[in-house]
């Protein structure tokens, strides 16, 4: 009996080893190259507390704080955090989008912001947690969250009572669809540059992001995720999110870009190491040029279905040597 207790240790013990030796190996190969000139970038941070950021005193301020960060300094690629801008996107202050649409024109700047879409439907106006891009001489682009949180953004099914009984404003959404086209960042005179967006917590999903990135009508060349914090105050939420943000790159080989409204902002390279970032609870800006990447790994060509294939098979593996002993 110990004799077989040390046979199946060593079996185990063998494909740990193997499977780390086999990661390690892999980590030699590069699947993305670099493409095109680095962008410049400006990552807004606006820290503004979650019980303030839908407080009517508030949104005006808000309101202020963003539309005079953005044309503060042009730059290819300028990006608000998650409902950056709270409020309905056809209630927005008349001229607001026009004059940030204007600025995007005359300094050739690419902006994407966080807000409140609407879609209109037989049922009536749903409401959407978007990103709206704006980008110079061109359509406006619009992104809508598909990956919604329980009960924060929609309602499962029996629970409407709860959020009427305690009038939760905003809290059903309407899903985007997972074949959403990337963002496209237009320079002068180069070639544009594709980026996938994520809001909040979808950049937890690796594997739909992956197909998302390997069915796309456009080649991705970069990552981009906006997000809201601010409900998990000082918790390790902003830490975690980050780490998640760095396996995304990892598992694509593309580099990233994170705008959050109370942190972690920050760019991460195509091997997933913070390039650099922003302090969390803090105001401010976070400026750099970021290099886009081209191609595309294993991960994102076959997504989970190696490491599903070969759990089934030692799975089945363990079985047979259980039913032989």
């Amino acid at each position: 009996e110990f004799s077989q207790l040390k046979k199946n240790m060593f079996f185990s013990s063998a494909c740990i080893i193997s499977t780390i030796a086999l990661a390690q190996l892999a980590s030699l190969w590069t699947f993305t190259s670099p493409i095109g000139e680095p962008l410049s970038v400006r990552l807004i941070q606006g820290n503004f507390e979650q019980s303030l950021k839908f407080n009517p005193k508030s949104i005006e301020e808000q309101f202020g704080f963003y539309t005079n960060a953005i044309e503060s300094q042009s730059a290819d690629l300028i990006i608000t955090p998650e409902t950056a801008y709270p409020w309905p996107q056809s209630n927005l202050p008349a001229g607001l989008l026009g004059s940030l649409q204007q600025f995007s024109t005359n300094t050739s700047s690419n902006v994407l912001l966080g807000l409140i879409g609407e879609i209109s439907g037989s049922t009536g106006v749903k409401y959407t947690n978007r990103a709206l891009g704006l980008s110079p001489n061109a359509p406006s682009y619009q992104y809508d969250k598909s990956h919604l949180v329980p009960f924060g953004e929609f309602i499962p099914p029996g629970f409407h009572w709860f959020v009427n009984a305690f009038h939760v404003p905003m809290s059903d959404f309407a899903r985007g669809t997972l074949d959403q086209a990337p963002f496209s960042i237009i320079r002068s005179g180069k070639e544009s540059i594709h980026a996938a967006i994520t809001i909040c917590y979808e950049d937890v999903f690796g594997g739909e992001l992956a197909s998302r990135i390997d069915q796309s009508s456009k080649p991705v060349n970069l990552l981009i995720n906006m997000t809201n914090l601010a409900w998990f105050g000082d918790s390790q939420a902003p830490a975690q999110q980050l780490r998640l943000s760095q396996l995304r790159s990892l598992e694509t080989g593309l580099p990233a870009l994170r705008a959050t409204n109370t942190g972690i902002t920050a760019a991460l390279g195509p091997d997933g190491k913070v390039l650099s970032q922003l302090g969390e609870f803090t105001q401010g800006a976070l400026s750099l040029k970021i290099q886009a990447y081209s191609g595309k790994t294993p991960y994102v060509i076959w997504g989970n279905a190696p490491i599903l294939s070969l759990s089934c098979l030692l799975l089945i593996l363990g079985l047979i040597r259980h039913k032989r002993n």
